[in-house]
């Protein structure tokens, strides 16, 4: 039985695929910001989703399996917009299903990059952000390597929360579309100061 061919519907991607990536992408975000308030302050390391709070054992799973799918679904989502990794930098082209198949221009990198700068974060920061969980994506989840991967914890979180941003500003708003609801309150949003980098030597997964 051969893979079934399926035409793209904007309608399913803007209600259901991209939406659930995005869920995906930011519960990593939240992941993230737990590890870090475990090694920063411990003791408020829980989370509470759904109004349910996680905490022990099953928090563990829990960021285990958000690392995992965040460093997939930030790679697919900045292919969306039609973003890649090329020879340890980041370039523009079309790979799969993206903006363009949607009437939309692909997002300059040169744009992209400026993503966090109310936060303070330059664009050339951002740029060695995303070309190293990509590097790590690449390495960690296509294949076993004989060197295995890892990635710096807040530099994930910052980088899936810049691609969530961007996934959101340039498909969502430039269809003139609402955006599905953040996973993201004020005290998971990543930031320069407390636990997203007040913690030394860095946290590595």
């Amino acid at each position: 039985m051969g893979i079934r061919q399926f035409a793209i519907s904007q309608t399913e991607y803007e209600l259901d695929y991209i939406p659930q990536k995005l869920r995906t992408l930011e519960l990593c975000v939240l992941a993230c910001s737990s590890i870090l308030n475990e090694k920063y302050a411990p003791g408020t390391e829980d989370l509470t989703i759904g109004g349910q709070i996680v905490k022990g054992d099953a928090l563990r799973l829990l960021r285990d399996l958000a690392i995992d799918a965040g460093l997939i679904s930030n790679r697919l989502l900045l292919n969306f917009v039609e973003i890649k990794l090329d020879s340890g930098g980041l370039i523009n082209q079309k790979t799969g299903v993206s903006l363009s198949d949607f009437g939309l221009g692909p997002v300059p990198v040169a744009v992209a990059t400026q993503a966090l700068r109310s936060l303070g974060v330059p664009a050339d920061a951002l740029r060695k952000i995303w070309v190293h969980v990509l590097t790590t994506a690449s390495k960690a989840l296509a294949h076993f390597t004989d060197q295995g991967a890892s990635v710096r914890v807040e530099h994930l979180g910052f980088g899936s929360y810049a691609t969530s941003l961007i996934v959101r500003s340039h498909f969502f708003d430039a269809l003139g579309k609402a955006q599905p609801p953040s996973l993201l309150g004020p005290d998971a949003t990543p930031r320069l100061d407390g636990h997203w980098l007040g913690i030394e030597p860095p946290v590595i997964l």
